[in-house]
């Protein structure tokens, strides 16, 4: 993710991961970095999996 105004403290992801067609995790990665900066939502999903995601600014 990565926050390109300053017109919100930070940006986030809100994430679903689904395994054999059933929710298997949930959550959020939220970045308050600087302008500009890349930041990395790092979790560990089975090669299997489905993932769904949002962004949103904070």
């Amino acid at each position: 993710m990565r926050r390109d105004t300053s017109s919100y403290s930070g940006v986030g992801v809100e994430w679903e991961n689904y395994r054999n067609g059933s929710l298997y995790r949930h959550g959020q990665c939220v970045s308050y970095l600087a302008v500009g900066t890349w930041g990395v939502c790092n979790k560990d999903y089975y090669e299997d999996s489905v993932l769904y995601w949002s962004p949103f600014a904070v």
